[in-house]
């Protein structure tokens, strides 16, 4: 006998829950405007401990969406063998950004697979410093490309020597910029990573920033130049959240405060 089951109609319920909860977060922004302090305190709004309201809100999106649609893949991987370089981890990448060549870090690896969505890449010069599932990765084939900007989905190592990643591609190009959100307990900025809009898979420019970087729905960024660029952001929600990064897309915010 087959046994299943679908999560399909759990969707519509986890749709209800999402629209409560931004109701409720757009009501405490517009409140918090004349008030310090973190918006929707999980105390008194009724939400469970340990979570903050964007990440309910992010967590409830992520599960409507596996819910409704599973992911299946539908791009086929093609075999290749090529050298590639290979920067790891946000703030060497975030280094690479700013031109810090020496302190990125670069390797060569070798790209054994690769997809529209991504890449399965091997090291052949020994691995510097720690890699992880959910760490940022940048690689280029040569001098003439510019960097693409990956997340390690997973980790594989059949020889101490030699360890295959597999990649999720997330942008062609990015910027390195520093932010600072409102309402942080922290005093200095964080590096982040600014990604471009890349429809139909993001309809809107996206931040990479480490894990619990995101702490309020608005925030300050700064991109070096030239030209030197300050703005204050919106942020739309966490799109995706690891041990090491989180990403969310966010809009320039019209009324800066």
């Amino acid at each position: 006998a087959l046994c299943y089951f679908s999560p399909a109609s759990l969707a519509p319920r986890t749709r209800e829950h999402i629209e409560w909860l931004e109701t409720r977060m757009i009501e405490a922004e517009v409140n918090s405007l004349e008030i310090d302090g973190e918006p929707l305190a999980p105390d008194v709004a009724g939400l469970p401990l340990g979570l903050a309201p964007a990440e309910i809100l992010s967590l409830l999106r992520r599960l409507r969406d596996r819910w409704a649609m599973p992911p299946l893949r539908e791009q086929p991987r093609r075999r290749h063998r090529y050298a590639v370089q290979v920067c790891v981890g946000l703030r060497a990448v975030w280094e690479l950004g700013r031109g810090a060549i020496g302190a990125a870090r670069i390797a060569e690896w070798m790209v054994l697979n690769e997809s529209p969505g991504g890449y399965a890449i091997m090291s052949v010069s020994g691995v510097q410093g720690t890699v992880a599932a959910g760490m940022v990765v940048a690689l280029r084939r040569d001098v003439a490309e510019p960097w693409t900007v990956c997340i390690v989905r997973w980790v594989r190592s059949d020889d101490p020597d030699q360890i295959e990643l597999g990649l999720q591609t997330m942008s062609q190009s990015f910027a390195s910029i520093q932010l600072g959100f409102r309402g942080s307990e922290v005093r200095t900025t964080s590096p982040g990573l600014m990604l471009p809009a890349m429809p139909p898979v993001r309809r809107n420019a996206v931040i990479l920033a480490p894990a619990g970087t995101y702490t309020s729905r608005r925030f300050v960024f700064v991109r070096e130049g030239p030209p030197l660029y300050v703005a204050q952001g919106r942020a739309l929600g966490l799109d995706m959240q690891t041990a090491n990064v989180e990403m969310f897309q966010y809009e320039t915010d019209p009324y800066a405060l």
